[in-house]
Order: structure tokens, then C-alpha cells, then sequence
């Protein structure tokens, strides 16, 4: 009998430390308070310096909140493809109100799910869209306006310079689908390359 206990009781007690320890790892990887610790961290002296030389080349347009539970966020800007801006965000948003597991940055969640306009960045991150209206008819049967646009999305996260690849309007939105029970904001500085 003996020696049958013995498996089983090291097979639980193996059992037991997985799960202490995938829980630990879990806790440490996505706690709301080590993810702002992270976004918070310094950046390399010649980020930095990088940073401000962009900006230093830049206008100052204007600055914008994006609500985690709103899709878009209209930034009130039309622009021009090709035109270069560069965006610098603070904040966060929780992806699900009252989870305090699900806090991001403006980087994101370390996430990705189907449910995301850019399924290759990480979801709850800041992206935007270019909006260009090609046309607008009316449903004959409901009577509703329906517009027709072509639509191109972009990565922004904490920092980012990004050249338009659309002429239109331009949006700033979050990387998610569903953002009705989100919470939280991030503040948006946008800059615009200024022309030689």
C-alpha cells in the first residue's frame, strides 16, 4: 500500500507547486501596478534623444482623450497621404470594468484575439484609422445613408511617427472590438512633421 501512496502523493504535491507557480507567474506578468512600473520606466538616453529631435522637427496640432469605451475617437484632423506625425500617449484603460487584472498602457495588453482591427498588435493598444469617403447613396428600401470609405489602420502605442497612408480623416481609436464594459482614457499628443 505503501508504496502505491507515494506516486500518487507526489504526483499531487508536483501538482500543487505547477499551479503556485503558474499563478505566481501570472500575477507578476499582468499586474496592473508592475505594467505601470514598466510604461513608467526611463528610456535609454538615445530614445530620448531621438524622441526630442522628431518632436523638435514637428508642430504642435493639438491634443486629444480617447476613452477606452469608445471605439473612435474622431481627432477632428484631415490629413494627407504622406504627410508625417508623430504621436506621443499617456494613460490607461481596463479592458473589463472592475477586473484588476485587465489594465493596459497605450502598448497594450500582452493579448492578441480575433476580436482586434490589428490582429497583430496587442489588444487594448492605441492605433489609429484613416477614414477617405468615396461616396454616399441612400438604402432605397430603409431610406438610410450609407457611406462608402476606404479605411487604412495603424499601430500608435506609447510613441510612435507614422507616415499616412491614406488621405482622410483621421480617428484614434482602441485596438478592440468590443469596448462597451472597458474604463480608463489616454491623452493623445499629436505633432505634425513640419515641411522643408
Amino acid at each position: 500500500m505503501k508504496a502505491q501512496k507515494r506516486p500518487i502523493i507526489r504526483c499531487l504535491w508536483t501538482a500543487f507547486w505547477i499551479l503556485v507557480l503558474t499563478n505566481w507567474t501570472f500575477a507578476e506578468a499582468y499586474h496592473p501596478r508592475r505594467q505601470e512600473i514598466k510604461d513608467s520606466m526611463p528610456q535609454s538616453i538615445s530614445t530620448q534623444q531621438e524622441n526630442r529631435a522628431e518632436i523638435s522637427d514637428c508642430e504642435f496640432l493639438r491634443k486629444i482623450t480617447v476613452p477606452g469605451k469608445v471605439a473612435w475617437t474622431d481627432s477632428g484632423l484631415d490629413i494627407q497621404e504622406g504627410e508625417e506625425f508623430y504621436f506621443k500617449a499617456t494613460g490607461e484603460i481596463s479592458l473589463q470594468k472592475g477586473n484588476p487584472m485587465a489594465f493596459c498602457g497605450p502598448e497594450g495588453y500582452d493579448l492578441v484575439t480575433v476580436q482586434q482591427p490589428l490582429k497583430d498588435k496587442n489588444i487594448g493598444a492605441l492605433i489609429g484609422r484613416v477614414t477617405k469617403l468615396l461616396s454616399v447613396t441612400t438604402d432605397k428600401e430603409t431610406g438610410e445613408e450609407v457611406r462608402n470609405e476606404l479605411v487604412e489602420y495603424f499601430f500608435m502605442g506609447k510613441e510612435n511617427k507614422v507616415r499616412m497612408p491614406l488621405s482622410g480623416h483621421l480617428f484614434l481609436g482602441i485596438n478592440e472590438n468590443v469596448v462597451g464594459d472597458n474604463s480608463g482614457e489616454y491623452t493623445v499628443e499629436v505633432y505634425k512633421k513640419k515641411q522643408a
